[in-house]
């Protein structure tokens, strides 16, 4: 009797992987993401990539901060502030908080102030000592000329002997050099021979930020201040008017960890509560507290902007935050403790430079798809953006560097996949692996498997010649899960992964 013939089934199938997600170091990683990763970003997704190349465009002796004002770029290297590569002043060594506002680039804790349009190099507090000085009910006269004062200035006036009721503040309405006009009736009448101090007083502010034309700041005594409209060095001009000033007390606890001007929200930060002042006049300004997470301590300049979003570092690991409750979003990752952090964004990726277990990383997140890449170990002091171009400040390299520049780098990368084991129970096999990769010319890509843990081997080398699509078959050894690892050098994109597999029965 003659049996129909019968074909063998065939169990083969195909996983493919054209969609490059990023990285993600928790234990299990989603199909397309990479569980260790060097120089690669999205700029090409959902292919994977190089990083872009950077660009040193200055190197520094023992540089700390680093901004720019329009297309001129400033930076504080060993005590010294130099505008467009000239010197201007100088501050103490060590950490500041840095805002521009009116064309003054202003430095705290040092309170000094330069004008980039006059060219002028100021402190803010200033202080006239003097003796003989002439009260009548609305001036104050000298024969030495008063120095460092303008009017609406608010001055505090101290040491009056004769007269003690003229100790007190008032706000100069109109100034010549031996002359100093008040409101009427501001003073008691009579002649000071003992030396009496005039004084412009800055509180010490922990944390500055322009906003609404003027600058506000926070203390270490729970205090906020906003300056006089329009005026970077008045805090105690209190008129009556919409130009006044302000100031408060928060009654939270703990110190101020860092302050951002966000969609025209002024912002203070303590480690559990975010700070917000509504209101477009001192009559009318409150302040608003939300009980969560803030910018953790020490990591005031993670607080950065992309694509109308705030991120920063918590407690918690990296949050963005829209103006309700801040969401964490560094799961992917890992688990290390965060202990210091800068960041940056050309507006539409945040690039972090993260202290994670006392090792720098510099990953960045790309806010349009949502992915993580690791870059390098660039430990960044401070980034900004610069005549359209995002720049950092390399710490152990003293470089000022553009992060998309015009340069001849090399750039090395590399990537591991996760465990790419088909989610399936039964035993299988990997029979044939595939990769759709476009080199340059120059360029090295080499392909290396590890079956079952066994250590990696190399399976493939590549190098470019000139800018063409390689389809590139691998094939594996017999294995129940294997991981893949790409490095390279030079331009590349990789397009696909497909692997072909088979299942066996259980046993």
């Amino acid at each position: 009797m003659r049996l129909p013939h019968l074909n063998a089934p065939n169990n083969k199938s195909k996983q493919y992987i054209i969609d490059f997600k990023g990285i993600n170091t928790e234990p299990v990683a989603q199909e397309g993401e990479m569980t260790e990763m060097r120089n690669l970003c999205s700029s090409f997704s959902p292919c994977l990539s190089p990083r872009e190349k950077r660009e040193v465009i200055k190197t520094l002796t023992t540089p700390t901060d680093i901004g720019s004002v329009g297309d001129k770029l400033y930076y504080i290297d060993n005590g010294n502030f130099y505008y467009n590569d000239i010197l201007k002043g100088s501050v103490a060594i060590g950490r500041k908080s840095i805002a521009i506002m009116n064309d003054f680039v202003i430095i705290f804790p040092d309170k000094v102030a330069y004008d980039t349009i006059n060219d002028k190099w100021n402190t803010l507090d200033n202080t006239n000592s003097k003796t003989g000085l002439v009260f009548s009910d609305v001036a104050i006269t000298t024969t030495n000329a008063f120095t460092g004062f303008k009017v609406g200035d608010a001055v505090t006036i101290s040491g009056c002997a004769v007269n003690t009721t003229n100790n007190r503040s008032a706000i100069i309405k109109a100034i010549t050099d031996t002359v100093m006009t008040f409101y009427s009736n501001t003073f008691t009448v009579g002649t000071e021979t003992a030396s009496v101090t005039i004084k412009r007083e800055v509180p010490d502010l922990l944390f500055i930020i322009e906003a609404d034309n003027r600058l506000w700041g926070c203390n270490d005594k729970n205090e906020i201040f906003g300056s006089k409209i329009g005026s970077h060095n008045n805090f105690n001009v209190f008129d009556g008017l919409v130009t006044d000033s302000y100031t408060c007390n928060v009654g939270t606890a703990g110190p101020f960890t860092g302050a951002i001007n966000y969609n025209n929200n002024i912002l203070f930060f303590k480690d559990d509560f975010i700070h917000r002042i509504y209101g477009f006049k001192p009559a009318n300004f409150q302040v608003i507290t939300t009980n969560t997470q803030g910018v953790k301590s020490g990591c005031e300049r993670s607080l950065a902007i992309a694509n109308n979003m705030l991120f920063y570092v918590s407690r918690v690991g990296v949050v963005v935050y829209n103006g309700s409750v801040p969401d964490a979003i560094s799961e992917k990752l890992g688990n290390g403790k965060i202990t210091d952090c800068t960041a940056g964004s050309d507006k539409l990726k945040i690039y972090f430079s993260i202290q994670i277990n006392d090792k720098w990383y510099m990953y960045v997140y790309d806010t349009i798809r949502n992915v993580w890449h690791m870059e390098d170990n660039t430990h960044a002091l401070r980034f900004d953006y610069f005549s359209g171009d995002l720049i950092y400040l390399d710490a152990d390299k003293k470089e000022i560097v553009k992060v998309n520049g015009n340069s001849t780098e090399n750039i090395q990368w590399s990537a591991i996949t996760g465990e790419m084991n088909e989610y399936y129970m039964d035993k299988k096999g990997s029979s044939k692996l595939k990769m759709r990769i476009e080199l340059e010319a120059n360029s090295y890509v080499g392909i290396y498997i590890n079956s079952d843990n066994k250590g990696w081997v190399l399976v493939k080398t590549i190098q470019g010649l000139s800018k063409k699509s390689i389809l590139m078959p691998i094939k594996p050894q017999r294995c129940d899960y294997f991981k893949i690892k790409i490095e390279g050098r030079g331009e590349c994109r990789i397009y696909s992964i497909v692997r072909e597999f088979y299942v066996g029965s259980d046993i």
